[in-house]
C-alpha cells in the first residue's frame, strides 16, 4: 500500500511538472527570442539613420561604431552595400548574405534566424533610403550567445525547481504512506497473531487516519468477542467432560460390582452393558478431542521430531511387542516443526494405535521423516507412518477424515465376516454388533470390541485366541482398519490437529500392501545450538528402543494401562462373560 501511495503521488507530481513547467519554459523561450529580435530591429533603425546622416558629412566614416547588446556578448557586425549590391564598408567579419537576400532588402527589411551556418547570429538586412530613393543596403549581425545563455539558465532553474518540488512531494508521500501504512501493518500483524491462536493480541491505539483507527477498534472488539466465545467453549468442554464422565464412571463401577453378584446369564448381559458404557465413554472422549482440536486454537511452538517420536515409540513398545509387530522409526535429528502444545503427541498416538490395530502379527510399522517438496506456504517436513496391514480402499480413504467416516468401510467388514464364516461355519456374530448402529459406522468397518478378536494382552500372554508363544492362532483373519478406540474419530482428530497446525495429511496405499499416512508439517529452522541429537535414529526393532530416562526425556505421565485400558477391559469383559 505504501508503494502504491508513493507511486501515485510521484506520478501526479510528474504530471503537474510536465503540464505546467514545460509550457511555461517554452513560452518564456519564445518571448526572449521575440524580444531579442525587437532589440536588433531597433538597433538597425538607429544604424540606418546614422548612415544617412554620415552621407551628408564628406569627412565622416560611412559606418557608425557598432554597439553591444549586453556586456557578455561581442559587438554587432555591420556591412554597407551600394544599390548594385557591391560592398562599401564593413566592421570586420563577413556577414553571409546572399544576392537574393539583398534584392529582397531593396524593398523591405528581412530577418535571418540564428543557425550554425551564420555562426549563431541573427542577421537583419534593411534598405537605406532618402528622398531620392535607395542609396544603399545595411546588413547587421548580432550574436545570440546571451540569448542562448539566458534560455539555458531559465531551463536549469525550471529543472532544479521541478526536482525540488518532486523531492518535497516524495517526502510528503513517504510521510503519508507511513501514516496510513504503518497502522495497517500493525493491524495485519495483530490479525495474523490472532489467526495463529494468540487470542490475547490486540491492535490497541495504532494511530493513522480515523478510518484505520475505527477498523482497529472494530478488530479489538471482534478479538474480545472471539476470546470470550473460545473461553466459553473451553469452559463448556471442561464442564461436559466432567459432567458426562462422572455418571458414566459411576455407572461402570456399579455394573462391575453387579456383575460379581449375579448368575452367569445375567452376568453376560451386564458384561454387554459394560461394553456399551465403555464405548459411550470413548465416544464422548473422541468427540471432545475433535471439538478441542477444531475450535480451540493455540499458539504454535517449535517441536523437534526426533525426541517426540522416540518417546511415543517407547510408550507403544509393549503393545507392539505383545502383538508381535516390529515398530521402527528413522527421524532426522535436525527436523523441527511448528505445532501446538501436545498436538504432535496426539497425532502419533492416534496413528500408531490405528497402525497397530490394522497390522497382523509378524507385521511391521515404520515412521520416517524427510523434507517435503516445496509448497506455496513455505518449507515443510514430511512424516510418514507406514504399515503392512490390510490397507484401505479408495472410498474408505476419502471418508476417513470425516467424523464416523467408517460408513464407507462396509466392504472390509463384510470381508472379515466372510473370512470368519469360511473358517468356522458354526460361528455366530455377536448380537450386540447387530443391534448397535455404531458398529455399522465405526471407522473403516471395524468390529465391535466385544467380538472374537482378542486384546493385545491376549496375544502376548497366550490368553483368548492366542497361542502359548504369544502369536494369534489365526493370523490370516482380516485386520480391521480403525483407531483403537473404535468410534471412527481417530483420523478425524489427526486431521483436525494437523490442519490446525497449518499442515496437510493424506492417505495412500503403501508399497508393502498396507496404508501410508503422509503428514506435511510446517518446518521451523533450527536455532543456534539447538539439536535433538540426544535421540539417535532407530532402525532396529521395537525391542531396541531405550527407556525415556536413558534419552534424557521425562518419564511418561501415564502407564501402559492408560494406553490399552479401554481395548483390554472391553475384551476382558466379553471373555469373562
Amino acid at each position: 500500500m505504501s508503494r502504491r501511495i508513493l507511486a501515485a503521488q510521484l506520478l501526479l507530481t510528474a504530471a503537474l511538472l510536465v503540464g505546467l513547467c514545460v509550457p511555461m519554459g517554452l513560452d518564456a523561450t519564445r518571448h526572449d527570442r521575440a524580444l531579442f529580435g525587437l532589440r536588433l530591429s531597433a538597433s538597425t533603425d538607429a544604424y540606418v539613420a546614422e548612415v544617412k546622416w554620415r552621407r551628408l558629412s564628406p569627412d565622416a566614416a560611412p559606418l557608425p561604431v557598432p554597439r553591444r547588446d549586453s556586456a557578455d556578448v561581442p559587438p554587432d557586425e555591420l556591412r554597407l552595400y551600394r544599390p548594385d549590391d557591391t560592398p562599401v564598408a564593413d566592421t570586420g567579419e563577413d556577414i553571409p548574405v546572399t544576392p537574393q537576400d539583398l534584392d529582397r532588402a531593396h524593398h523591405h527589411s528581412i530577418t535571418l534566424e540564428p543557425s550554425d551556418a551564420n555562426g549563431h547570429r541573427m542577421i537583419l538586412v534593411a534598405p537605406v533610403s532618402n528622398a531620392n530613393g535607395l542609396v544603399g543596403v545595411l546588413a547587421v549581425a548580432r550574436s545570440d550567445y546571451g540569448l542562448r545563455a539566458s534560455i539555458n539558465q531559465r531551463w536549469t532553474k525550471i529543472a532544479v525547481g521541478g526536482l525540488l518540488v518532486a523531492l518535497a512531494a516524495l517526502a510528503i508521500s513517504i510521510l503519508l504512506a507511513r501514516w496510513v501504512g504503518r497502522p495497517l501493518r500493525r493491524l495485519g500483524h495483530a490479525a495474523g497473531e490472532l489467526g495463529a491462536g494468540d487470542l490475547t493480541i490486540r491492535a490497541r491505539a495504532v494511530g493513522g487516519p480515523p478510518e484505520v483507527r475505527e477498523v482497529a477498534a472494530t478488530f479489538d472488539a471482534m478479538a474480545d468477542r472471539i476470546q470470550s466465545l473460545v473461553d466459553s467453549q473451553r469452559h463448556f468442554l471442561a464442564d461436559v467432560s466432567h459432567q458426562i464422565r462422572t455418571p458414566l464412571t459411576a455407572m461402570r463401577l456399579r455394573l462391575e460390582l453387579l456383575e460379581q453378584d449375579v448368575d452367569a446369564t445375567v452376568a453376560a448381559e451386564v458384561a454387554g452393558t459394560l461394553v456399551e458404557v465403555h464405548r459411550l465413554s470413548r465416544m464422548v472422549d473422541g468427540l471432545l478431542a475433535v471439538s478441542r482440536a477444531e475450535h480451540a486454537p493455540t499458539a504454535a511452538r517449535r517441536v523437534p521430531l526426533a525426541p517426540v517420536t522416540a518417546q511415543r515409540c517407547l510408550i507403544w513398545r509393549p503393545v507392539a511387542a505383545a502383538a508381535d509387530i516390529a515398530l521402527t522409526w528413522d527421524v532426522d535429528d535436525t527436523h523441527i516443526v511448528t505445532s501446538g502444545p501436545g498436538h504432535l503427541e496426539q497425532i502419533l498416538d492416534n496413528l500408531l494405535s490405528n497402525a497397530l490395530e490394522a497390522t497382523p502379527p509378524g507385521g511391521r510399522i515404520r515412521i520416517e521423516s524427510q523434507p517435503a517438496p516445496p509448497t506455496l506456504t513455505g518449507p515443510a517436513i514430511r512424516l510418514t507412518v507406514t504399515d503392512n496391514g490390510g490397507g484401505m480402499s479408495a472410498e474408505q480413504r476419502r471418508a476417513a477424515f470425516r467424523r464416523f467416516g467408517g460408513a464407507a468401510g462396509g466392504r472390509e467388514l463384510g470381508q472379515a465376516q466372510q473370512s470368519e464364516s469360511e473358517r468356522d461355519p458354526d460361528s455366530e456374530r455377536d448380537p450386540d454388533s447387530e443391534r448397535d448402529p455404531d458398529s455399522e459406522r465405526d471407522s473403516a468397518g471395524e468390529r465391535d470390541p466385544d467380538t472374537e478378536q482378542g486384546s493385545w494382552a491376549d496375544r502376548g500372554s497366550g490368553g483368548g485366541r492366542g497361542g502359548p508363544d504369544g502369536r494369534v492362532a489365526d493370523p490370516d483373519r482380516t485386520p480391521r482398519r480403525a483407531d483403537r478406540r473404535g468410534h471412527g474419530l481417530g483420523l478425524a482428530i489427526v486431521h483436525a490437529l494437523v490442519t490446525a497446525d497449518g499442515g496437510t495429511i493424506t492417505l495412500a496405499p503403501a508399497a508393502t500392501g498396507g496404508l501410508c499416512v503422509v503428514l506435511d508439517l510446517p518446518s521451523a529452522s533450527p536455532q543456534p545450538g539447538e539439536s535433538a541429537a540426544a535421540v539417535p535414529p532407530q532402525r532396529a526393532g521395537a525391542g531396541h528402543l531405550r527407556h525415556p530416562s536413558e534419552l534424557g526425556l521425562p518419564e511418561p505421565e501415564f502407564g501402559l494401562l492408560d494406553i490399552v485400558d479401554d481395548a483390554y477391559r472391553d475384551r476382558e469383559a466379553g471373555r469373562e462373560a
